[in-house]
């Protein structure tokens, strides 16, 4: 045996559904554990959940080493009653949402949860890390139009509300013509909610460096100490202490386990999705920061807001969406449903400036991104 690694997380939940019914509850516990061991020629891990599984190496390990990092990190929150915390988020969301009229609550979820990691391993390495995060989703209905609205509470678990639900404000002007849609490029402003998903459909991208070259100004990075993110992580999932990343071509995360193998020096981007599962490369906080500009100068775009699925059909992705079309910066136009068809190159080549503020969202990573601006994307009707 060449080391070993323990990971053990302690949690809890409390989940609130609002509806038409009213209020129900549901609470929920974890602990468990998780233990990595490295031989020369193979990797075992094991969880408490039973899972089991190796991995052979193709070449010997004959020098091994993890993080030894030592500490306790916690962010400092002021924390009241977990009820009185999801109660005063709900009045919060039904006052935002008197402000848009005819919009109705159909549902709200809100999940509270905190939790507590522990890593050791044979290198001396013992760190622990305290979390708390509140999470969830609005159901609004309008006029037979129904849209989820997705949110992640700050890191001291205050929401920005008001963030969020602007995405409303268009709909405001509801009703609109619908006119027919030419397939052509058009100017378009991607809400964060839509950039977000289009850059869920990137990671595999971001991880190994294939991302094509973005205009100068912009850059995309991997931050762990956002304030406007709960995903409070100053250590990575091996326990080595967390470092901005730059996401751009040819630049490639590692963890300690693989940096080893391939003779390179850590970057700390080491993910747990799970106590239960092997950590991976992944990311923790994806920022896009850009030169910033004026939204009122432009005449004529396309405003993409809530999206609805994406797709992969290479070399092209396609969005799907709904979109305004603003003119002298009002909308005139509603599209229910349009698509999107672009190239990886396509895409960040096509970047002109950002809006903020940063809007948070998680998908299997959290994003907190801006409004951005595009030069021009291929839209269609209908695919």
């Amino acid at each position: 045996m060449m080391g070993w690694e323990k990971a053990t997380k302690v949690g809890k939940g409390l989940e609130f559904i609002f509806d038409f019914k009213g209020k129900n509850t549901l609470q929920s516990n974890e602990a468990g554990y998780a233990l990595r061991t490295f031989f020369k020629d193979r990797v075992s891990f094991f969880s408490s959940s039973g899972f089991l599984k190796e991995f052979s190496l193709k070449e010997n390990i004959n020098d091994f080493y993890l993080p030894k990092t030592i500490g306790h990190f916690e962010p400092e929150i002021t924390r009241k009653d977990t009820s009185v915390y999801l109660e005063e988020i709900y009045e919060n969301i039904k006052k935002e949402i008197s402000c848009y009229r005819k919009f109705e609550i159909l549902k709200a979820v809100l999940s509270y949860s905190e939790f507590y990691l522990e890593i050791v391993n044979f290198s001396g390495g013992k760190v622990s890390l305290k979390n708390y995060s509140i999470n969830g989703t609005v159901i609004l209905g309008r006029d037979n139009l129904i849209w989820n609205l997705p949110f992640l509470s700050n890191l001291d678990l205050t929401i920005s509300f008001s963030d969020y639900f602007s995405i409303l404000k268009p709909y405001l002007q509801l009703p609109l013509p619908q006119m027919d849609l030419k397939p052509s490029r058009y100017p378009l402003l991607l809400h964060p909610l839509a950039l977000s998903l289009i850059f869920e459909g990137f990671l595999k991208y971001f991880l190994s460096g294939e991302i094509e070259e973005i205009p100068s100004g912009f850059k995309i990075k991997d931050l762990p100490f956002h304030p406007k993110s709960p995903n409070y992580f100053p250590v990575d999932g091996e326990g080595a202490l967390k470092k901005e990343f730059l996401i751009k071509k040819g630049n490639i995360p590692l963890d300690y386990y693989n940096a080893l193998k391939q003779g390179k020096i850590s970057t700390g981007n080491s993910f747990r999705n799970s106590i239960y599962l092997p950590p991976e490369i992944g990311f923790h906080n994806i920022v896009l920061e850009g030169p910033e500009g004026n939204i009122e100068n432009m005449d004529k775009y396309l405003y993409f807001t809530f999206p609805k699925k994406m797709e992969e059909d290479l070399p092209f992705f396609l969005l799907e969406g709904e979109a305004f079309l603003y003119k002298g910066g009002k909308p005139l136009y509603f599209f229910p449903s349009i698509f999107l068809k672009f190239t990886l190159k396509d895409f960040f080549s096509s970047f002109y400036f950002i809006k903020k503020p940063l809007i948070f969202y998680c998908f299997s990573t959290p994003f907190g991104l801006p409004f951005l601006f595009l030069k021009g994307l291929s839209v269609y009707p209908f695919l």
